[in-house]
């Protein structure tokens, strides 16, 4: 394809995908199906706390899984009005997939694998497409400050690896800073913070000095909140743990159901057909055993009305709560262990990083939500995966049409069944 033409096209699709990310907002769009009864949440904890001095805020009160400390950064410097503040969360939104695609910047920098700048553009603005990054950039949620936090740190992370001297330790001390504030507004970004931690220990193992200040620096910023303000978070800590949390090996099923959405365009960007089809042909057999003792495993798996995303959804949708929604559904997390490790043998090891540990905490959870994997692990996906970085036009394409079906299968599900 003539290059003008293709960066014409570029063009055109990323003005449409804005217009549709600002179309949402004007519309009130709630693809992720929970804004409008989260908003009310959120919107009593801007209250409690925006009205009271911190040492008066009563924490029984407060309602939300999540440390508070987006609502003291808002605190800063916007006044108690929730139109403002619904404006700020949808402008930080904005800028997520933005600064995205200057640390992707850094990274093609790092790694010394250069693709056209347009192309990576259109690529960080597929996350326009989250329904969940949508939702919570419209109904004034939480999930995006962390998510915010935690994209702008990356762009301290690479400078850690391409600056020397004296500007090397100031980054890592910026990218783990940021990093913390991600955590302390949404904990399941811990896996970040766990991933970035084992690739700077590779990368500067030689040299010990850097190393010991990563650990010691980590620890600061993990621990020194805890002593300052341990009343607080070991109270939202407690009150979360014992209403919500709770081991449930059954989550295993939700997950990598959930998890197989985004390992697909992964999964056939990464193998050819033949690929697939070889791998297929030679392990059927251990396949179909395998699959077997997973659907004895977890034949006691029971449907909940909360959580389980979007192919539970569908499932429950096409067969109701029959032998066969519970069949198809425990086959659909088994297809995703299946990709999941096709990927990480021969492809992508560094899944590894991401799944397992994530993997650890969903299983204390009472319920499993597409939106902890939504948007996360396609920015993991684009930020320490090189076959993104790599993408051709075609395959952008491709994304851009997978992804933009999910977003408006999300909101003609919600917009018929009006289910949260």
């Amino acid at each position: 394809m003539n290059i003008k033409i293709q960066n014409r096209n570029l063009i055109i699709l990323n003005l449409l995908i804005i217009f549709s990310f600002f179309l949402g907002f004007i519309l009130q769009e709630n693809s992720a199906g929970g804004g409008l009864i989260d908003f009310n949440h959120i919107a009593y904890n801007y209250n409690l706390i925006f009205s009271n001095k911190f040492s008066e805020i009563d924490w029984n009160k407060y309602d939300s899984s999540r440390y508070p400390l987006h609502y003291f950064l808002t605190k800063i410097y916007l006044p108690l009005d929730l139109n403002i503040i619904k404006l700020n969360n949808f402008l930080i939104s904005i800028s997520i997939p933005i600064i995205l695609f200057y640390s992707i910047r850094k990274k093609i920098l790092f790694n010394k694998i250069y693709n056209h700048h347009l192309l990576l553009l259109t690529l960080c603005f597929i996350l326009y497409l989250s329904p969940y990054l949508r939702t919570s950039s419209y109904w004034m949620l939480e999930e995006n400050f962390g998510i915010f936090f935690i994209i702008f740190s990356s762009i301290f992370f690479y400078n850690s690896f391409l600056n020397k001297g004296f500007k090397q330790y100031i980054n890592i001390v910026i990218y783990l800073l940021l990093s913390y504030f991600a955590f302390f507004c949404s904990q399941n970004l811990f896996v970040f913070i766990v991933l970035n931690f084992f690739i700077h220990i590779k990368f500067f193992w030689k040299k010990k000095i850097i190393i010991f200040f990563i650990i010691l620096t980590n620890f600061l910023f993990l621990f020194l909140p805890y002593l300052f303000f341990g009343d607080v978070l070991f109270q939202i800590t407690s009150n979360v743990s014992t209403s919500r949390l709770a081991f449930n090996l059954n989550n295993t099923i939700d997950y990598f159901s959930i998890l197989l959405i985004y390992l697909i365009p992964i999964y056939f960007l990464s193998f050819k057909k033949e690929e697939i089809i070889i791998f297929l042909k030679k392990n059927y057999l251990k396949i179909i055993v395998l699959f077997l003792l997973y659907l004895i495993l977890f034949w006691n798996y029971e449907s909940h009305i909360l959580g389980g995303g979007a192919i539970k959804k569908f499932l429950l949708l096409v067969f109701g709560e029959t032998i066969y929604y519970k069949v198809f559904f425990i086959l659909s997390s088994f297809i995703g262990i299946v990709v999941f490790f096709h990927i990480v043998k021969f492809k992508e090891k560094i899944l590894l990083l991401f799944v397992i540990p994530y993997f650890i905490f969903i299983t204390f959870l009472d319920n499993v939500f597409q939106e902890y994997l939504d948007p996360l692990f396609m920015i993991f996906l684009i930020l320490y995966t090189n076959k993104f970085i790599q993408i051709k036009t075609k395959e952008l394409y491709f994304l851009v049409f997978y992804f933009a079906t999910f977003l408006i299968s999300a909101n003609i599900y919600y917009l018929l069944y009006k289910i949260v």
